[in-house]
């Protein structure tokens, strides 16, 4: 398991700029940048791959009521090992699934959210076609549970993602999208 420290969620910050009082509902979409290692994975077949970080919300200035979290098919990049000259232990075929789940817990919890999150998240299921372009991704969305808004509202949180592959390679996840109910 690899453990990245932490990284600044700026982007989530930036929401606050957008206010709706008495609009009813408003949504923000707010991507969340995993740059440089935070979102790249060496995945070999069958063996899960996770990484955490964390972020501060506390100058954020806003207050979330609901939410859910996409995983995004223009986001994700997979480039399998010896360019593609072999998949996994088994004969070399295009394509390929590989599964992404997320945990969250409190920002302090970084060190312990990808074995003990407060809420897990997926899988979802994404599905490459020959040429290893993301082709399909179930469910396109998750609802976030209370107690992870509940955790956003309070200003920081870790984030764990837990990559596993039928395909040896690299993935690239460049971001998370959360769209945010005001």
């Amino acid at each position: 398991m690899i453990r990245i420290g932490k990284l600044l969620l700026s982007s989530v910050a930036a929401i606050a700029l957008v206010s709706c009082t008495g609009c009813g509902g408003a949504r923000v979409t707010v991507p969340l940048a995993l740059d440089g290692t935070a979102g790249t994975f060496e995945v070999t077949a069958g063996e899960p791959v996770a990484k955490a970080l964390s972020g501060d919300l506390s100058n954020s200035g806003i207050t979330v009521g609901s939410g859910d979290l996409l995983l995004n098919a223009n986001d994700i990049s997979f480039t399998p090992a010896d360019n593609g000259g072999g998949k996994g232990t088994v004969n070399y075929q295009g394509g390929g699934v590989f599964t992404v789940s997320g945990g969250i817990a409190a920002g302090a919890d970084v060190a312990t959210v990808c074995d003990a999150p407060v809420d897990s998240y997926g899988p979802f299921t994404v599905t490459l076609d020959a040429d290893f372009n993301v082709e399909s991704i179930d469910p396109p969305s998750i609802n976030l549970e209370q107690s992870t808004i509940d955790l956003i509202n309070s200003g920081a949180i870790s984030i764990c993602l837990t990559v596993e592959s039928n395909v040896d390679g690299t993935l690239v996840i460049d971001e998370l999208t959360f769209s945010l109910g005001l």
